[in-house]
């Protein structure tokens, strides 16, 4: 407004600019963030980045008996939320070096392994990113073929695309040699709808398995059956240290209300990312790769990262879940007696192998 502010007036300051107003203009002027009770003039809200926040709007009366425990992990999904945010190389080295002791996990549309692999890989492996986890999707390879995608310090187990389709299937998940993990074929399915592949890390400090999963929904399938199929799976997972990531295929900027949404918090899941994730020119960018977990106390980061390996902006998340060091590699190695009756014995017995096989064997 034009109006003077004078002392004994009462006044609203934008949390950003620091631009001040009546609070009854206010009103009409600024938003109101019910949460952490923060003003924000229409000016800033118009330069913010689109952010997905359903508990923005949520208020706490200081006067009434709230439910103090839910309050408490609403606070805590709406603290994480908007404090995702988008991170440089650089940047997010320092946070998983910090944190390499806990782990964390990376998820990536590849689009594709033989297209974006070497790309993808190469970018983490120059700042040295190490985290536990790399989950893909898109990797349109069969599970056959895995070897020939290794990342070094890593072991990985793969599910297969689906039959007769070249394109837009398959997921992997790779796991540092230092963790022992089993796969949870319990929760693995491979539908039109849907795509799952879900392991168990084992050797975590306080002995509690955690339950990573990573799901892909592609696009050409039935949105409604998939919901109905996320919503199977969600209730078969453990209570507790469940982190799925994925393409969902689903912008929650958009579908802030959809059943989608009504699915992942009635089953005790939130997600974790909040803004864009899938850039493409000549679209308007969309948030429809994510990290749920039912385990919000645990994580202590998230966001995207800016590795260009397709449309699609990796996301990751780290936490508070302590490892104990666990090395798969024996550390033994095999002894061969190469002595000289050895030797004869072994050649005895390739010359009568080869001799049974009709194979010419020289002097």
């Amino acid at each position: 407004c034009s109006k003077q502010i004078l002392k004994h007036h009462t006044f609203a300051v934008c949390s950003y600019c620091q631009k001040i107003c009546h609070s009854k203009c206010a009103k009409k002027l600024y938003s109101f963030n019910f949460t952490d009770e923060t003003w924000t003039c229409w000016e800033c809200s118009s330069l913010e980045e689109p952010r997905y926040n359903p508990f923005k709007a949520l208020k706490y009366d200081k006067y009434s008996q709230p439910d103090t425990e839910n309050f408490s992990e609403i606070h805590k999904i709406e603290h994480l939320l908007n404090g995702c945010k988008r991170y440089s190389l650089d940047d997010l080295s320092n946070i998983v070096t910090e944190s390499n002791k806990q782990i964390s996990i990376m998820f990536n549309n590849i689009d594709g392994v033989t297209s974006n692999f070497d790309t993808f890989t190469t970018e983490l492996t120059l700042k040295n990113e190490n985290f536990s986890i790399l989950a893909l999707a898109e990797t349109n390879l069969d599970e056959s073929n895995k070897n020939l995608f290794n990342i070094k310090g890593y072991q990985s187990t793969y599910q297969s695309k689906i039959s007769g389709k070249h394109k837009g299937s398959g997921l992997a998940i790779y796991v540092k040699e230092s963790l022992l993990f089993s796969e949870l074929s319990i929760y693995n399915q491979c539908s039109p709808n849907l795509e799952s592949l879900f392991i168990s890390i084992n050797n975590t400090s306080n002995q509690n398995p955690v339950t990573i999963g990573v799901l892909y929904r592609p696009p050409s399938g039935d949105e409604h059956i998939f919901i109905s199929e996320l919503n199977v799976l969600l209730q078969k997972l453990p209570l507790n240290n469940v982190y799925i990531c994925g393409d969902l295929n689903i912008d929650i900027l958009k579908n802030s209300k959809s059943k989608f949404e009504d699915v992942i918090f009635s089953n005790g899941f939130a997600p974790l990312i909040s803004i864009a994730t899938h850039h493409k020119p000549g679209c308007i960018p969309s948030c429809i790769d994510n990290i749920l977990t039912n385990s919000t106390d645990s994580v202590t980061t998230s966001g995207t990262c800016d590795i260009i390996s397709g449309h699609h902006c990796p996301v990751f998340c780290t936490t508070l879940i302590e490892l104990n060091s666990c090395c798969n590699k024996s550390t033994s190695l095999p002894k061969y007696d190469f002595n000289e009756s050895n030797m004869i014995k072994f050649e005895n017995e390739f010359t009568g192998f080869l001799q049974s096989k009709n194979y010419f064997v020289g002097p």
